[in-house]
């Protein structure tokens, strides 16, 4: 399955195979040990991600009272359909093509699960019809639903990834950070209402607490501001934009037109920061760490988020001072260009 791209979602499907991996040690000799150990794994996670996208959508959009019980009755039978034709088609799978390798047929199998999972949801948004679907979407020129349809496929994929490389060692390469930064935005996506709201609240403390009062703070400060007062649905399209600027997808297009200087002057941003970020084993032993602590409070009422903020303020402030000084003032330049746009 190649990475395929839906204009009406703007979501980009990257097949697993196509990324590239650490960890490949070939440990499963054997079908019968690929099917006995990852198979249940994948339709038991599968099935868990299934739910948490029915959770999500039912109190993270503003849904209805009628299109919530309609969502209920979709996804229960969903989760059942889902079950049988995962199980009929691993068995093709694995009776008809010729693997080399039972990691290649582990990754082509999950592919696959994903590409149904994608199916599902979307075929369970078009049979809502409330109001709030139907919207325009805040960043993009489309309905809101389909941007809701990316969100939950980049949640599931992010699990799916990450629960692979705990479970099989089976983990995505990082060499960019980047590419951190867009797993991070993904466990956030993952995040209720409320806890979404928390993070702003706590990335303008942080914010004030430690940028000096200038002009261009204050315009900043005030963004932030707007952000932390509007709607979690417009808070969390704000995550989602980011995600696809930092993940370097082809937006520009599909963005209203007063977000297009945002997408030129993003992307401006992270590949300078790309160029001259080292992932070294200091950085990325750190990189994981916030990674986990992310991860955690997504999981956990208890957990503080803004120590794991000053954390990545404080990494990606340690290495910018490193950077040449030409580096600095450019990366300085952009950063003034986004706050003081209108």
């Amino acid at each position: 399955m190649n990475g395929t791209t839906d204009k009406k979602t703007l979501y980009s499907y990257v097949s697993l195979r196509e990324k590239k991996y650490s960890g490949l040690n070939y440990n499963y000799t054997n079908n019968t040990a690929l099917y006995a150990n990852f198979v249940p794994f994948l339709m038991d996670l599968s099935m868990k991600l299934l739910r948490n996208v029915h959770d999500n959508i039912k109190n993270n959009y503003g849904l209805s009272k009628t299109d919530i019980k309609i969502l209920e009755d979709a996804f229960k039978s969903s989760r059942i359909e889902y079950h049988f034709i995962l199980k009929d088609n691993i068995k093709i799978m694995m009776d008809k093509m010729n693997y080399n390798y039972p990691e290649v047929l582990l990754l082509d199998f999950t592919d696959f699960s994903n590409y149904l999972i994608q199916i599902i949801i979307e075929s369970n948004l078009n049979k809502l019809s409330g109001e709030v679907l139907s919207k325009p979407s805040y960043a993009y020129n489309y309905l809101l639903k389909y941007s809701i349809l990316r969100q939950q496929m980049k949640i599931v994929i992010n699990i799916i990834e990450v629960n692979i490389c705990d479970k099989f060692s089976i983990c995505v390469q990082k060499s960019d950070y980047s590419e951190y930064l867009t797993e991070w935005l993904r466990y956030i996506l993952n995040a209720n209402n409320v806890t979404i709201n928390k993070l702003f609240y706590e990335i303008s403390r942080i914010s004030k607490s430690n940028l000096y009062n200038s002009t261009t703070m204050i315009k900043f400060h005030h963004k932030l501001d707007i952000i932390t007062a509007s709607g979690c649905i417009y808070q969390r399209s704000a995550i989602d934009f980011l995600d696809e600027v930092v993940s370097g997808h082809d937006i520009i297009k599909f963005v209203n037109r007063e977000l297009r200087k945002y997408v030129i002057l993003f992307k401006n941003l992270f590949e300078i920061v790309d160029e001259n970020y080292e992932v070294n084993t200091t950085n990325e032993k750190e990189l994981d760490k916030i990674s986990k602590r992310l991860h955690l409070w997504i999981e956990s009422e208890n957990f503080e988020i803004r120590p794991v903020l000053e954390d990545i303020v404080d990494n990606i402030w340690y290495n910018v001072q490193k950077w040449p000084t030409k580096v600095q003032i450019n990366l300085r330049n952009i950063c003034t260009e986004i706050i003081t746009l209108k």
